[in-house]
């Protein structure tokens, strides 16, 4: 049996102390699809629901999956889906 190990936050997601799916490597970048984030780092981690989206490169399901899980905002469900495949966009263009 493999061991689990918790992660504090996915970073597709946000789900808070998830299992760990995966770490992806990337290149330090910053967004510009959200301009007062910090600086993204090194990896994105993953956990394990969002590792199956990210590894079969199902980028539409997993920003509904993601959009699902954001509970506070006053943006439509829409607006939130066309966000988060923006996000997930820029972190393709500086995965390793």
């Amino acid at each position: 049996m493999s061991q689990q190990i918790i992660i504090p936050k996915c970073d597709f997601c946000g789900k808070e102390e998830a299992i760990f799916g995966q770490a992806y490597k990337c290149r330090t970048y910053r967004s510009r699809v959200i301009p007062l984030a910090a600086d993204m780092i090194d990896a994105w981690v993953a956990c394990d629901e969002c590792e199956r989206f990210v590894e079969n490169g199902d980028w539409l399901a997993l920003a509904h999956y993601c959009a699902r899980q954001i509970k506070t905002t006053k943006m439509s469900y829409i607006e939130k889906v066309a966000l988060i495949l923006n996000i997930h966009k820029e972190f393709r263009e500086h995965r390793i």
